[in-house]
């Protein structure tokens, strides 16, 4: 009798450093390999997430329902195979380690992603696994794209594929999604699927990630205090006369949606547009122009406190 199969989703992380040049050939060698994960047994979901600072390393990800296959996976000629093919365009040997627990949700760290549903035929997955492979390299020459996820079928919705595409700005998802490149890889797609539906997932907060996947919480944080302290003062000398009137509850009411739009609209674009070279500085920064920021922001601060403490 054989050994019962743990219930414990595993992921195969594996980070790699791309040779310059080399970045539209390992989007294609990644399409690939997404095609044959895709079919092994026990498959969830394949995804990668292109190079962000400052690690500059591409990330693949591949889910399995437990860790045995997930190791069968590992283990496979097929993989040890694919992995031959990607040596000559990764710089030193890849970092693999696996880890037993939910798979990463890094698309959640780009600007827009686009969730397709598709609902394949009955009998054409291989074709539609193999159609993926081509529409991923399509899509990974196109800019700003930043990664997908795909999820294979589960057992409630057999035939049902989802795919979790990443761009950093709606504009360049737009172009692509609106391109005739992919016009014409979804019209030869037609006779594999059944339906298709997509969603836009767009992200919370106030920090722009657009061109810098990862950033600093805590210049977030400052900035949220930079442009909150003035607008929280200017409330209590000029607008919470007006509301004395109201009942407690309803004017503190008032007074927070106001103090939020004014930082969602007025503050953190304007702090934006300001210090956008301190808050995501681009690779070639000098080292100095961090500190410079922090000394100027601290600065900020200080020049807040001293002019309205004159209202």
């Amino acid at each position: 009798m054989s050994a019962s199969i743990p219930d414990t989703i595993s992921v195969i992380v594996t980070h790699v450093r791309v040779k310059a040049g080399a970045e539209a050939a390992f989007s294609a060698w990644h399409a690939r390999f997404t095609d044959a994960v895709g079919g092994f047994p026990g498959f969830l979901s394949a995804e990668i997430a292109p190079p962000s600072l400052p690690e500059n390393d591409w990330r693949l990800m591949v889910c399995f329902q437990n860790s045995q296959r997930a190791q069968e996976w590992r283990d496979s000629p097929a993989r040890a195979r694919l992995w031959e093919e990607a040596n000559a365009l990764i710089e030193g040997s890849p970092r693999r380690d696996i880890y037993d627990e939910e798979a990463p949700a890094a698309y959640l760290q780009a600007n827009v992603t686009e969730a397709i549903t598709t609902t394949v035929k009955p009998g054409m997955e291989a074709d539609y696994r193999q159609w993926l492979s081509q529409i991923q390299e399509a899509q990974a020459r196109f800019p700003g794209y930043q990664g997908q996820q795909v999820q294979s079928p589960s057992a409630e919705k057999p035939r049902c594929w989802t795919t979790l595409l990443r761009f950093d700005t709606p504009a360049h998802l737009d172009s692509w999604l609106n391109s005739p490149e992919r016009a014409e890889l979804v019209r030869a797609a037609e006779p594999l699927i059944e339906s298709t539906a997509k969603n836009r997932i767009m992200p919370l907060g106030w920090f722009p990630t657009a061109g810098a996947p990862v950033h600093s919480v805590w210049k977030e944080t400052m900035m949220v205090e930079l442009t909150l302290f003035p607008m929280v003062i200017l409330e209590l000398h000029y607008l919470n006369a007006h509301l004395s009137a109201l009942p407690p509850s309803l004017a503190t009411f008032f007074s927070t949606s106001l103090t939020v739009a004014g930082v969602s609209y007025i503050g953190m674009p304007l702090a934006f547009a300001t210090l956008g070279w301190w808050l995501l500085p681009k690779q070639e920064s000098p080292k100095w122009l961090n500190a410079a920021g922090y000394l100027l922001v601290t600065a900020l601060y200080a020049a807040e406190v001293v002019l309205l403490s004159y209202l």
